[in-house]
């Protein structure tokens, strides 16, 4: 049986409601791998030819190798999604079931960005950037930072589209169940993708300070914790309470670093006082009253003032 019926104006409007998102979907895919495909395949031949990328570096080998993997990956998720005539009635969820988990391969991206973090600021501050840049030919033109941000932010716009999509697909859809359980598998990625950028976010930073300890027994670029925040402070020792000592304390996820600092610029090196577990450690705030200072108890012998 054949039944006809009118649809009215503002059931139009609901059906546009939901076939917008997942356009937005399929055009923001297509803008993620043109910048992909800028940063494969335009900035790498021209950086190369220009001396920014060091020929004895491996790391920008494993980076854009990465980089062409997730292309190759989001190309076929891309085709997955334009193989679909996008409608009301388009079962969007498909795509993402088709890719499952290889979204975490993002993970691996995050990484090999931060092994050439210190290398990729360098060339950032380099006025030959700045000339290939220019040369970019698209209607969407942006600076390199954020061709080379692409590939790990991506992932984290899916649960906001797939969020937008459920909002305006009726609980009687054939999709809205899928719907459902993408937008939720997207959020599970993209919290361990998250998780994965809070570890190594500091890594570069954590190595720069583990170079300029000179004690070899404190490894404090483990990727079991990670540096939350560091402060210049300055330190009375027990020894000479009233002599100030240039220092700096560093707060980790579960520990604290107390440094005392000697020399200047690329030639400081620090010694380090304390290295403890923060539930372990004990102090008192402003004991000679001043409101700037905390006084660390190490053991009987050793106490550090830190100011």
């Amino acid at each position: 049986n054949v039944f006809k019926c009118h649809l009215t104006e503002n059931a139009f409007k609901i059906m546009q409601k939901r076939v917008n998102p997942m356009n937005e979907l399929v055009k923001t895919e297509g803008d993620f791998l043109e910048r992909l495909n800028f940063l494969i395949n335009f900035f790498k031949p021209r950086m190369e030819a220009a001396g920014l990328l060091a020929k004895d570096n491996g790391q920008y080998e494993l980076f854009f190798a990465c980089c062409r993997k997730i292309f190759t990956f989001h190309t076929k998720f891309y085709t997955s999604l334009t193989s679909m005539k996008i409608e009301y009635s388009t079962l969007i969820s498909r795509s993402f079931f088709e890719m499952g988990d290889g979204f975490l391969i993002n993970q691996d991206f995050i990484r090999q960005y931060g092994n050439i973090q210190k290398a990729l600021a360098d060339i950032k501050s380099n006025e030959k950037l700045r000339e290939i840049e220019q040369q970019v030919f698209s209607q969407e033109k942006i600076s390199f930072d954020q061709y080379t941000g692409a590939p790990f932010q991506r992932p984290l716009k899916y649960p906001l589209l797939l969020r937008e999509i459920r909002e305006s697909t009726p609980s009687s859809h054939i999709d809205y169940r899928f719907v459902c359980i993408a937008e939720s598998q997207m959020k599970f990625i993209c919290a361990q993708i998250d998780s994965y950028c809070d570890r190594i976010k500091n890594v570069l930073e954590m190595i720069q300070i583990s170079n300029r300890i000179e004690d070899s027994d404190i490894n404090v670029a483990s990727m079991d914790h990670s540096l939350k925040s560091s402060y210049e402070v300055k330190i009375k020792a027990r020894e000479d309470w009233n002599k100030k000592k240039q220092a700096m304390l560093y707060l980790w996820s579960d520990k604290i670093l107390a440094t005392k600092k000697s020399g200047i610029g690329k030639n400081s090196k620090e010694t380090v006082l304390f290295f403890k577990k923060i539930k372990n450690q004990q102090f008192i705030i402003s004991p000679d009253q001043e409101q700037d200072t905390i006084f660390f108890i190490i053991n009987i012998q050793d106490s550090y003032h830190v100011i």
